[in-house]
């Protein structure tokens, strides 16, 4: 959950929330009977104080709804989010035209009624990170997050892709996913599930046997009772030749010759 503070410039100051997801949103607001999707439910049937789940997963609530109607009778709703309006107008095929709302970051762009963006670029560093974490090639994730109008090498996108890697913003981003993915393992594999699978991994091998003996080191080697060895291959003797330990000398040191 996040906060979304609004100053008192406007008639919806104070703090909004933003939520992860749906099960956060009705988590902390048990009264909620239905969750909107933008662009997918009918924006037509959702109502002031309702909830909806922007594009980015993201859940907000509305705020405030403005009907307004042209003169051919087309009507066109505003939208308003603690993050800005947005207007949807239906088409004259009944198809509704939804500009693009994701919660955490939304860019400017010209059937928006908000004047509020965000630093330039950020939304597409937001979505070449989490191409990236999708699986996607570097230079696929470029292309999915900044959509390059003028034609570009292969060489120049790599380019770009280097100094993306080098940017602040996006090692930042790529440093809170690590967390939050080190706390999923920790928060999955926790100290009772360890010391259950340690368990089973004892009681399910035959006693007395190489294995069992081996599971008995490596908890031995956990608890640090004894050192961790990596275990070295002998080499083989030659030629019924036994080996024998040597020892190395330093060559002899020659005098110069005088004459």
């Amino acid at each position: 959950m996040r906060e979304y503070l609004l100053r008192n410039t406007n008639n919806f100051a104070g703090i909004h929330y933003i939520y992860e997801n749906q099960d956060e949103c009705l988590a902390n607001n048990p009264g909620i009977k239905k969750i909107w999707r933008w662009s997918i439910d009918d924006v037509d049937k959702m109502k002031i104080n309702d909830w909806v789940q922007a594009e980015d997963g993201y859940v907000v609530q509305i705020l405030y709804i403005r009907l307004l109607t042209n003169k051919d009778g087309f009507n066109t709703k505003f939208v308003r989010f603690p993050m800005g309006s947005f207007a949807c107008y239906r088409k004259k095929d009944g198809n509704i035209r939804y500009p693009r709302f994701y919660a955490q970051y939304t860019n400017a762009q010209k059937n928006a009624a908000s004047a509020r963006t965000n630093k330039p670029k950020l939304f597409e560093k937001t979505m070449f990170v989490k191409g990236l974490l999708a699986g996607m090639d570097s230079i696929e994730a470029f292309k999915l997050a900044f959509h390059p109008k003028e034609f570009l090498t292969i060489h120049q996108i790599k380019r770009k892709v280097m100094n993306l890697m080098e940017d602040e913003e996006v090692q930042k981003q790529f440093q809170e996913a690590l967390e939050d993915f080190k706390g999923n393992i920790e928060k999955t594999f926790g100290n009772e599930r360890l010391l259950q699978e340690i368990n089973d991994l004892l009681d399910k091998s035959d006693k007395g046997s190489a294995a069992h003996r081996g599971n008995i080191k490596f908890v031995m080697e956990l608890r640090g009772m004894i050192k961790t060895t990596t275990p070295t291959k002998a080499l083989p003797a030659y030629a019924g030749v036994a080996e024998t330990p040597y020892e190395e000398e330093d060559a002899p040191i020659l005098s110069k010759k005088t004459t």
